[in-house]
């Protein structure tokens, strides 16, 4: 039987056939098994809502929804310094009586209550620990399955993959090219940097969501229609000082797509990032529509985000038109960026392919030590909110909508399944697994993947007999 605590995750073959599921790990996705059937003897919405979450994880969750990093009430540019004990005793007792500890307490008065932004790093440094002994905790342990088909017998150990690891980020960097491709963004992109400013958030996971949210908008603002009332009040001026006025310059809003990643900059102070590679092209990329919006956007952008021009005071946005150009004296591909910085235009050539400049970002949310993944401040934050690397347009909403082809990789050749369900008709291809619990590469070595119950060692056979023995006498 599959146990609750077996930390799966379980989603129906077909919902009008029962007790018959396909079986997904949470670290491992078994579908690419070969000739393999998964049969279990419970429905799998039973064990819907049950994944475990490890123990670091939970305590870095609960700091980062409730530490306070930053009080309004003592970060004025002016206060009585007599009257902040009162102040504390009415903090403590009234909005922040249930979150903020003694430990909290301490971190904000060593930091004058959030003015100094090195509390936000004390919590980072926090999470690192967490994250170090997550990684410690779960490493060279390998979940095990055992199968029976007829006599025979067979054992099944899969390895844990965390974040990181290095094979997620080579996942990661793999998925992400796919999508660009998928997405047809070529030789020219509209590069935007978003960012947040801290000083307006009381928690980590305060920012966080106000900064999903403000993207959020910002990318349903670019796909809405474009406000022709507000256009016609201002048709005397020019594409250019509309924008500035915060008009949404002309474009197609039906080749919109974009590709984000984020960021958490640490160096100076704690502050997030959101990166977007945007294009407006169309789909055959026959005229770079980028590059003639690209000054307009720049300064629409700026209306709906930075806090020194428009209403929402979310941060700073710095809009970039990257292009790949080639080289005539060597044949070799460079990017091309230009941006504004206070008015003054800038154009800077960075050596290797568009893509190559847009991994860069995707890579500075990984770090290497001694040639292996390890923790840093980007992705043991994206750890703790338990968000995603990169995100992006849905590639085959994106190409519906633009009439386009369904492209090679997302085309899916139909199977008959007419037998997948006929238990009785396959019973000699089928393998009942089930969960046998968890050993570490101290006990069994570095087994991976699926065994013959005769190809193991004797010794390696007898531990597994022994924990399968725990587990049943544990009901």
């Amino acid at each position: 039987m599959i146990r609750h605590n077996s930390n799966l995750n379980l989603s129906y073959f077909n919902k009008n056939v029962k007790n018959v599921s396909e079986l997904h790990s949470e670290l491992k996705d078994l579908r690419k098994l070969k000739n393999v059937e998964f049969i279990l003897n419970r429905p799998a919405k039973n064990n819907r809502g049950k994944r475990k979450r490890n123990f670091y994880w939970q305590l870095a969750r609960k700091e980062y929804e409730n530490f306070i990093i930053r009080v309004p009430e003592l970060t004025l540019p002016l206060y009585n310094p007599t009257n902040i004990k009162e102040i504390e005793e009415k903090i403590l007792g009234l909005a922040y009586a249930k979150n903020l500890d003694y430990r909290n307490l301490e971190l904000l008065r060593k930091y004058d209550y959030g003015r100094d932004d090195g509390i936000r790093k004390e919590m980072i440094r926090g999470w690192t620990i967490y994250a170090e002994s997550y990684v410690d905790d779960v490493r060279d342990s390998m979940t095990f399955y055992f199968g029976e088909r007829g006599e025979e017998r067979w054992e099944m150990f899969i390895p844990n993959e965390t974040r990181f690891d290095k094979s997620y980020m080579k996942k990661q960097v793999r998925k992400f090219r796919e999508m660009r491709k998928l997405l047809e963004l070529y030789k020219s992109v509209v590069f935007v940097t978003l960012t947040l400013d801290p000083k307006y958030h009381k928690t980590m996971k305060e920012a966080d969501e106000y900064l999903r949210k403000m993207k959020n908008l910002l990318i349903t603002r670019i796909k809405t229609k474009r406000p022709e009332k507000k256009a016609q009040k201002f048709s005397y001026l020019s594409d250019y000082d509309q924008a500035n006025k915060g008009i949404r310059p002309k474009y197609n809003e039906n080749y919109f797509r974009y590709i984000s990643t984020t960021e958490t900059q640490t160096e100076n102070m704690f502050n997030l990032h959101y990166h977007f590679m945007m294009s407006f092209n169309p789909p055959d990329n026959s005229e770079d529509v980028n590059e003639k919006i690209w000054s307009l956007l720049e300064h629409w952008f700026k209306s709906s985000w930075d806090y020194k021009w428009g209403k929402y005071k979310v941060g700073t946005v710095r809009v970039e038109l990257v292009q790949e150009k080639i080289s005539h004296k060597t044949g070799e591909p460079y990017s091309l960026v230009r941006y504004y910085e206070h008015g003054i235009l800038h154009i800077e050539r960075y050596e290797g392919s568009l893509e190559y400049y847009l991994l860069k970002y995707l890579y500075k949310g990984f770090a290497y030590k001694d040639g292996d993944l390890t923790v840093n401040a980007n992705n043991v934050r994206l750890w703790v909110a338990n968000a995603r690397t990169f995100d992006g347009t849905r590639v085959y909403n994106w190409r519906k909508k633009n009439n386009l082809p369904p492209p090679r990789d997302l085309i899916v050749p139909i199977k008959n399944n007419s037998k997948k369900f006929d238990l009785e008709e396959n019973t000699e291809l089928e393998i009942t697994w089930h969960y046998g619990g968890r050993f570490s590469a101290y006990e069994i070595g570095t087994l991976k993947g699926k065994y013959r119950e005769e190809n193991l060692d004797a010794s390696v056979l007898e531990r597994i007999y022994r924990r399968m023995a725990s587990i049943l006498d544990a009901g």
